[in-house]
Parts: C-alpha cells; sequence; structure tokens
C-alpha cells in the first residue's frame, strides 16, 4: 500500500504541471486527500507507541466507544472509517471557500465528479483558498467567507483504502462534539444527493443533533452532559439569531429595485439588518457572561458576517426541523427513518424540499399536541387514569388477573374504540369554554360538574354524584356519564373502565403489582 501511494502521489504532481486550472485544482485535492490518508495510523498501533501524548490515549479509546454506538444504535454504516488516527499538524483539514451575489443567499456553486455541484470550493491549503476569494471578490463582485473545517466525508469511496481517519483536528473535542462530529460525518455515507448541498447538510446535521441526544443520555458522564448542554445552549441562541437575520435579508431581496434609487434604498436596509444583527449578537455575549459562561468563538463569524455566511449557515439548518419531525414519525426508530430519507431522495429536489418543510410545519403542531397530551396526564390522575402524553400504537395489553375482559387497554387514536378518553377531553373542552364565560354555568355531564360562581372568575368544582356509589369524584374513582344507560355498548364500555381502574386502585394499595396499568395502553 506504501508503495502505491507512492505511485499515485508522484502522477498526481505531475498532473500539476499542467497550466489547466481544473486539472490543477484536482490534483492538489487528490495529493491532499492521499497525503491525509497516508498518515492515517491503526488506532490500536497508535495507542500501543510510547511517543502517543497522554492526553491522546483516552480521547481515541472515546472516539472508538463513539463509533460503535453509532453502528449499534445509530444504525450508521460499520465499515473502515474512523479505525484509524492522522496527525495533520494543523488546525483544519480543509478550508472551504463559500460566495454569494451581494443581493442574493444563494450560494455560488462548483460541480466535481461523483459528488455533483455544491456550494462550496475545498483546499488542502489555506493560502490557495484565500486567493480564489480575492479573485471572487475583484472579478465577480462577490462576497466571499473562507471557513476551516475540521472533518469531511469521502461518502465510503475510500473504504477500500481505509476509510476516512480520525484527525488531529477535531479528536481534543469536547465529548459531545466529537460525537457529533463522529456522527454527522459518517451520516454523508447513509445518504448523499447529488447536486443538493441542503437536503445533504441538513440530514446530517439531524442526525447529529439526536444522536448525540441519545449518547449523552445513555453513555456520557453528568459532567460531559453538563459541557454539552452549555455549548450547545449557546449555539442554539447564535443559530436562531442568524435564522431570524437570514429571514430578515430574504425579504429585502425579495424586493427588487426599481431604479438605483430603490437599489440604495435596499443597501441600506440591508446594512440596518446587519447593523441589528451585530448588536443582537453583542447582547447575546453580555447574557452569556452574565450567566457565568462567557464565550466569544463566534466573533470571527460575526465580524465578516456576509451573504456567504448565512447562505452556509442555510445549507447545514434549513431544513433539519424536517428531518427531526420524520424522525419522530418513523416513531424515534433510526433504520426506518435512514430507509425514509432514502427514499425521500428519491424525489425531485423541489419536492424533498417541500415535504420536509412540511413536516416541519407539522412538527409545530406536534409540539403542541404532546403540551395538551402532557396536560391530560396530569388532569387524568383526578379521574383515576393513567394518560401518558405521548402517541399510543394499538395494542392488546396482557390480560391483569382478577380484571377479565373488563381490564382492556384502549387506545387513545381509535375514535371507535372506548370513548373514555373522548369524553375527557370534551369536558376539558367545555370547562374552558365555560372559564371564558364568567357568571355562567354549564352542564357538560347530566350534572352541573364545572361552575364559575357568579361573583368571582375562579372556578369551582362540582361533582355529580354516581348511581353506583356515593363518594366524592376527586378522592376515588371517575364517574362516567355513559354508566347510566343500563342497556349500551357505551355503557358497558363505561363500566369496564371504572373496574379496571378500580382494580389498578386495589392492586397499587396491596402491593401487588409494582407495574403501572394504564387504561390507554402502554
Amino acid at each position: 500500500m506504501t508503495r502505491l501511494f507512492k505511485v499515485v502521489l508522484l502522477l498526481i504532481a505531475l498532473t500539476a504541471l499542467g497550466a489547466c486550472t481544473p486539472i490543477a485544482y484536482y490534483a492538489q485535492s487528490a495529493q491532499g486527500h492521499l497525503a491525509l490518508m497516508y498518515a492515517a495510523r491503526p488506532i490500536d498501533e497508535v495507542l500501543a507507541d510510547p511517543a502517543t501524548p497522554a492526553d491522546l490515549k483516552p480521547r481515541l479509546e472515546l472516539a472508538r466507544r463513539i463509533r460503535a454506538f453509532a453502528v449499534t444504535d445509530l444504525a450508521l454504516p460499520d465499515n473502515a472509517s474512523y479505525h484509524r488516527y492522522s496527525d495533520l499538524k494543523r488546525r483544519a483539514a480543509v478550508w472551504n471557500v463559500a460566495a454569494a451575489p451581494p443581493d442574493s443567499l444563494t450560494l455560488k456553486r462548483w460541480c466535481f465528479p461523483v459528488v455533483g455541484c455544491v456550494g462550496y470550493r475545498g483546499y488542502y491549503d489555506e493560502a490557495a483558498a484565500k486567493a480564489l476569494a480575492a479573485q471572487l471578490e475583484k472579478d465577480e463582485g462577490l462576497e466571499v467567507r473562507v471557513y476551516g473545517i475540521p472533518a469531511y466525508s469521502t461518502l465510503g469511496w475510500m473504504n477500500w483504502a481505509g476509510g476516512d481517519p480520525l484527525l488531529s483536528t477535531f479528536i481534543r473535542y469536547p465529548e459531545g462534539e466529537l460525537a457529533r462530529m463522529i456522527f454527522h460525518e459518517l451520516s454523508h455515507q447513509v445518504v448523499y444527493v447529488d447536486d443538493d448541498t441542503m437536503f445533504n447538510e441538513s440530514y446530517a446535521t439531524a442526525v447529529e443533533r439526536l444522536g448525540v441526544a441519545q449518547w449523552l443520555k445513555t453513555e456520557a458522564s453528568a459532567a460531559a452532559r453538563l459541557e454539552y448542554e452549555r455549548f450547545d445552549a449557546r449555539r442554539r441562541d447564535f443559530r436562531q439569531l442568524s435564522r431570524d437575520t437570514r429571514a430578515e435579508l430574504e425579504e429585502v431581496y425579495k424586493k427588487k429595485p426599481a431604479s438605483a434609487l430603490s437599489g440604495q434604498a435596499r443597501a441600506a436596509t440591508k446594512s440596518e439588518a446587519m447593523a441589528r444583527f451585530r448588536q443582537r449578537y453583542a447582547e447575546l455575549k453580555a447574557r452569556w457572561a452574565a450567566e457565568g459562561a462567557p464565550f466569544d468563538g463566534y466573533d470571527p463569524w460575526v465580524a465578516e458576517a456576509n451573504n456567504a455566511f448565512f447562505g452556509i449557515q442555510a445549507a447545514y439548518d434549513e431544513l433539519v426541523p424536517g428531518f427531526e419531525a420524520l424522525f419522530e414519525r418513523e416513531d424515534r426508530d433510526w433504520p426506518r427513518f435512514h430507509a425514509a430519507v432514502r427514499e425521500l431522495a428519491r424525489a425531485p429536489m423541489a419536492e424533498r424540499q417541500a415535504q420536509l418543510k412540511a413536516l416541519a410545519g407539522t412538527a409545530v403542531e406536534l409540539q403542541k399536541t404532546l403540551a395538551a397530551r402532557a396536560f391530560l396526564a396530569s388532569a387524568g390522575g383526578l379521574f383515576g387514569l393513567t394518560l401518558e402524553p405521548k402517541i399510543i400504537q394499538p395494542v392488546r395489553p396482557e390480560p391483569v388477573e382478577g380484571l377479565g375482559a373488563r381490564g382492556q387497554g384502549f387506545d387513545k387514536l381509535n375514535p371507535n374504540g372506548c370513548r373514555g378518553v373522548g369524553l375527557l377531553m370534551r369536558q376539558l373542552s367545555k370547562i374552558s369554554r365555560a372559564a371564558r364565560r364568567p357568571g355562567r354555568c354549564t352542564a357538560a355531564w347530566p350534572r352541573r360538574w364545572w361552575c364559575l360562581q357568579a361573583s368571582s372568575k375562579r372556578p369551582t368544582w362540582r361533582a355529580p354524584r354516581c348511581r353506583q356509589s356515593r363518594v366524592w369524584l376527586l378522592r376515588y374513582r371517575p364517574r362516567w356519564p355513559a354508566c347510566r344507560a343500563s342497556r349500551s355498548s357505551a355503557a358497558s364500555c363505561c363500566r369496564g373502565a371504572r373496574s379496571a381502574s378500580w382494580s389498578w386502585r386495589r392492586r397499587r394499595r396491596s402491593g401487588l403489582s409494582g407495574r403501572t396499568w394504564g387504561l390507554l395502553g402502554r
């Protein structure tokens, strides 16, 4: 393999002598990557080397654990990637150049073999990247941004040669950030769509966010979780600020100037938006400092912020809410999630982006639903019910001794099943309507259950009586209005639910069951 690399490097060097600029660019790309891989060594070999720095060994062991977690828990590829380590002796793996017009956030695109068209161009030499940026700014009048990246993915194409190695540019990241990096780059080997940078990067960003949350919950220490939470809170604040400013700039650019005067007005509006962006960032920094966690890591980005900067941000987080909603839709099942993304990738660009944005819209409604179900979970205790704030699929619960057929579970989402939850939700809705009518009472159930006194807007409880029992509603078991009907399926269903609730309470008091039995599924 050593001889092969030397031969390849020699051929690349000879090719780079050509005067054609594209050929020279591809030559530096190939030479830079092969040099990176040539410097890579197996992790076991690095760990056994006495010259290895003492602080590096635990980081490599941690990276190995994260790599195994990515395979077993996140369904990411189990291949040759990230089983070797390469010391680059520089601060970034590659320097990317991004560019955008002065009146648009749309990035200039470069097209390459294999990977298709992307909104950036990478160099292994920082000086070469800055030279291209200066040329684009001078010749085409573009706003440019040069930024170093700690890692990149070869999309699995180089697994035959050892795969993507761990790099010195990110190996000493905090635990949560190291996990994010590995999950992000591995996800590119799962799904990658030519000519759609936003789709690819947003998917990888979603995987890293969801994956690191799972890693921290199950594998990391409390100190690591606290460290990550502090850093990620600042990152969320900054990204939200960037999204708000990006939306503001997009509104400015939508208005095409009809004259030179209107063009000057638009430029002035753009300058005001950028000034507000920097002012709000200064306020963020002041808040972080007041909270005891000062941070200035975003200062270089803010100082040089332009259309290229906001275009880069859009590529990495624009579609992330849609992917996160898709993950929830697939019941947080990683293989199903990856399969759904592959299916989505087969659709045309406009269609798949529209689907993701629609999913992101439903995610907002989902959060509202979850909040409502959380309320029902707490309110359900008043009725002797166990209402879980999550979507429960139809299941047939295990038989419970002493309950028989009346101890059956119920499906929240089945409108044709037992109407216990439906009754509760309708009643709560009526309670809400009653609360907006001071001085009036509502008879939602056969007897007045919830009222507002004429002299006060404060609601009062009035518990109805049950024909089978005269105990109070709030103390023991629910009262079901359908029980008053002696012959109906609703009455039967109601009595079964009530019996199940009462039996559950007896089992809990007697210590016969250490498990919480819910009436509406498990």
